[in-house]
């Protein structure tokens, strides 16, 4: 390639802009901002959203934020393996206690927190939950309101040993806000194991199931579970779940109703529903009246008059006679020159053959056809309308002058 043909512009342009890019690579320094973003809705809606996630990355567990309270009717029929109820207060009805409690005898594995000591006030459906539990109020008799008057103290870690002799470490911290305000009943069932017994966490066997309750129910959230060491207490508390999988309990709202309910299980098959009743109203719209109109109540109603009398002739098989008198008006019709006749054994041989010649040309028909229509009988309710058709059109066709 000779010089003068080299490129040598756009090589120039491609070495400066390499150059360039080299040079401001070198140049530039590059610095990692951190910066505070507001919380997402799944983390605003969903406090253990932490804990979920721990749980799931750890042990391979599924979770689902109950929407709803239709939750504690399907406990039993749902392969649930944590219930993690952040708040007793949120039952409203002794149904909903007694679900849970017979999902835990099943051998579910409770997680709950009675969200301070007003929980166990009177006989409310929380407190008669956690009695049944095995919890009481920790303020009796013999103590004065004054000691738990402020349930609230400066957050503290609290030991917890863990009764597992596999542990490498067997005291894990609890982190809690509050006093100590509840404690196992003296009365508690004797066929259930307490195997955790702290003034802020206790752990027991309930039938086939575990419970745990713990007093702050702030301890876990999404910013307090990574202080201490609690992470392990929550992986230690859920190990003996039949099934992987957690239900968390925060906010519910109403259960939905029975169309809500079936909306959400067969939407397909309400708008087929849909879709045809409106289909069907459209064609019902588009149609013009009923197929027969009734008759006007006049009490001297012709048609109907000559409709019943004709019923009453059919039925006593008088049509013959009636027909053949229509036929002899016809032809009389046809011999206008000739007085009333009688019966067609009267017309004489040149009048015969006139009558059914003159009706053939009338009808637009065979001589055979029409010999039929002026003398013959009907045996058919067709042939008899047949023949009256043409038997009416020779009356009422007007006759030429001769």
């Amino acid at each position: 390639m000779k010089l003068d043909k080299l490129p040598i512009l756009p090589v120039l342009l491609l070495i400066a802009v390499l150059a360039g890019g080299y040079g401001i690579y070198k140049n530039l320094e590059f610095r990692e901002i951190q910066y505070f973003s507001a919380a997402t809705d799944e983390v605003r809606t969903n406090p253990l959203l932490a804990a979920a996630r721990l749980l799931r990355d750890t042990e391979g567990f599924t979770f689902e934020l109950a929407e709803d309270r239709g939750v504690f009717s399907k406990l039993l029929e749902s392969n649930i393996g944590v219930l993690w109820l952040r708040d007793v207060s949120i039952l409203e009805d002794q149904r909903e206690a007694e679900s849970i409690l017979n999902w835990v005898r099943s051998g579910g594995v409770l997680l709950v927190s009675p969200a301070g000591r007003n929980t166990f006030d009177g006989s409310t459906i929380p407190g008669e939950f956690m009695s049944k539990l095995g919890l009481v109020s920790l303020l009796d008799e013999s103590e004065s309101s004054a000691d738990l008057s402020e349930s609230r103290i400066l957050g503290e870690a609290n030991p917890v040993l863990l009764p597992d002799n596999a542990l490498n470490e067997t005291v894990i911290t609890h982190f809690s806000e509050y006093k100590a305000y509840f404690k196992v009943s003296p009365r508690a069932d004797r066929k259930s194991k307490t195997i955790i017994n702290t003034p802020h966490l206790v752990h027991r066997t309930y039938g086939k199931g575990f419970v745990t309750v713990y007093s702050d129910e702030e301890s876990f959230d999404n910013d307090k579970i990574s202080k201490t060491n609690q992470t392990y207490l929550l992986l230690w508390l859920t190990q003996p779940a039949r099934y992987k999988n957690l239900t968390i309990i925060h906010r519910l709202a109403d259960k939905p109703g029975l169309f809500s309910e079936l909306w959400r299980k067969f939407p397909i098959a309400i708008l087929i529903f849909c879709v045809t009743l409106v289909g069907f109203l459209r064609w019902a719209s588009l149609r013009l009246g009923p197929v027969e109109q009734e008759l006007p109540p006049i009490k001297n109603n012709l048609i109907a008059h000559l409709e019943a009398r004709g019923t009453f002739w059919h039925k006593n098989k008088a049509t013959a006679s009636v027909l053949k008198e229509v036929q002899q008006a016809a032809i009389g019709k046809l011999l206008p020159h000739r007085s009333k006749t009688g019966h067609s054994t009267e017309l004489s041989e040149s009048d015969l053959s006139s009558v059914i010649k003159l009706a053939s040309e009338q009808l637009d028909c065979s001589l055979n056809e029409s010999r039929n229509m002026l003398f013959g009988e009907t045996r058919t309710n067709a042939a008899l309308l047949r023949t009256t058709k043409a038997l009416q059109k020779l009356l009422h066709r007007k006759q030429l002058k001769p």
